[in-house]
């Protein structure tokens, strides 16, 4: 009986991950393929093909929309230590915070704004504001990375996106590696601290209501 049952919840549940990925697909068909740049290595957003390139599509609409460089091009640079936050809120202007940090330790602090809301279109670029961070600042930062394991963590976690809600993807480039993580609306833990140790680097202010 059990065995029964949960042969029939995993179908159950395969099932509502087709019809997801047949719906996103077609709700955003019309966006151009991750390609030239590409911002994300193919089939790491999903182990699902059809979810995985809609995704990556989606995501780097935004980012080109926000005229933020592909990392994972940069990443050719062995020089290079750069972190990225994409925080798509569905109902909230798209933001990306991005820290080059130096071998000093200082680093820039690019925020980026649009217009649009994060489940919907991007709209255009209404804030792109780059600032001097020093070591101390960035440290905080730098510790959750550490703390949490970032480089060794898993790029996803297969859950049944809602309609209301963020894509909480980070990205990050050392030693000519790059590695990105991607959560759907985390409430806790350590992986929501860290993404707003960035945002704290910025000088964005946010109701309670407004992060999520």
């Amino acid at each position: 009986m059990r065995s029964t049952l949960a042969i029939g919840l995993g179908i159950a549940l395969a099932l509502c991950v087709s019809i997801q990925a047949q719906q996103t697909a077609l709700a955003r068909s019309s966006d151009p393929p991750d390609a030239n740049p590409q911002y994300f290595p193919t089939g790491v957003l999903s182990e699902y093909p059809d979810i995985g390139d809609s995704e990556a599509r989606w995501f780097a609409k935004h980012l080109r929309a926000m005229g933020e460089p592909s990392l994972l091009e940069a990443s050719k640079d062995k020089n290079l230590v750069a972190y990225r936050f994409l925080w798509l809120r569905t109902f909230h202007n798209p933001i990306s915070i991005r820290v080059n940090i130096s071998p000093t330790g200082t680093a820039s602090l690019t925020t980026v704004v649009t217009s649009g809301r994060g489940g919907y279109e991007p709209g255009n670029v209404s804030k792109n504001e780059v600032t001097e961070i020093s070591s101390r600042q960035l440290r905080p930062f730098i510790y959750q990375v550490d703390r949490i394991e970032f480089w060794s963590m898993k790029a996803v976690e297969e859950v049944l996106n809602g309609r209301d809600g963020a894509e909480w993807i980070l990205e990050g480039v050392k030693g000519g590696e790059y590695h990105v993580v991607k959560r759907w609306t985390p409430e806790s833990g350590s992986y929501r601290k860290l993404c707003l140790a960035l945002v704290e680097l910025s000088d964005l202010t946010f109701k309670p209501n407004e992060i999520y």
